[in-house]
């Protein structure tokens, strides 16, 4: 028995991708508005999803705009004072050690 051909399966496809497209256009004129992210107690233990070096301090970043920093080589962090958005974060360079 079969359930379901090709054809029909890449109509369907095409249907949700139509509909997902449709909607982040829409989504896309709509303007965003963007907030600092919070200080929160619990910002250390949550996952971090990118993190580089800026001379000798380690800069972690993650959900929630929230950015970490280490001063002492990863013994201890501290949430990092003023970050101007509160979206996730999933990556951080820099291109010097300032």
């Amino acid at each position: 028995m079969t359930f379901f051909r090709k054809p029909a399966l890449t109509l369907s496809l095409a249907l949700l991708a139509g509909g997902a497209c449709g909607s982040a256009l829409a989504q896309a004129a709509t303007p965003v508005t963007l907030a600092p992210a919070r200080a929160d107690a619990h910002a250390l233990h949550n996952m971090m999803l990118g993190a580089a070096r800026a001379g000798s301090r380690i800069v972690a970043v993650g959900a929630h705009g929230y950015v970490i920093l280490s001063d002492d080589g990863g013994a201890s962090y501290r949430q990092a004072e003023q970050v101007p958005v509160d979206v996730t974060l999933t990556s951080v360079s820099f291109v010097d050690d300032r």
